[in-house]
């Protein structure tokens, strides 16, 4: 509603004697009537917040930089980027513990689409065979 129309709408209408601001021709000012209108009024804004239009998700993300992560943090962070991971071992029989991300082939702050590829070389400390009388590296 523009602002002289409202100025003439308060001209015509008595304002609200408990102060609330609210004018209108069957206003109540009870104050459980006044609760219910500003439940309805905040449903309503919450409604139209939802059914607004919101931005998605850009479609190129910057590339972030993973080397000296650990794989497990290096796939939290790339999973939220929406970049899918190619793991690359370097050790032959790795110890079963998280490995140490050493390289990885898409460069740091480039910009890659959403799901691209991102291949990283992952480190593990070798596993220790253990033979009866001396162990073997």
């Amino acid at each position: 509603m523009s602002r002289p129309a409202q100025e003439e709408l308060k001209l015509r209408l008595p304002a609200c004697p408990c102060s609330c601001q609210i004018i209108s021709p069957i206003h109540d000012t009870s104050s459980t009537r006044h609760a219910a209108g500003a439940e309805l009024l905040g449903g309503l804004l919450a409604l139209g917040d939802w059914l607004a239009p919101h931005p998605g998700p850009p479609r190129r993300v910057a590339v972030p930089d993973v080397r000296g992560l650990f794989f497990s943090v290096c796939l939290g962070i790339t999973g939220r980027l929406g970049l899918r991971v190619t793991t690359v071992r370097l050790t032959a029989h790795p110890m079963p513990v998280d490995g140490l991300v050493v390289a990885q082939s898409l460069r740091p702050a480039t910009r890659a689409r959403r799901g691209s590829a991102l291949t990283v070389q992952v480190w593990h400390p070798p596993a220790r065979s253990v033979v009866p009388g001396r162990v073997i590296r």
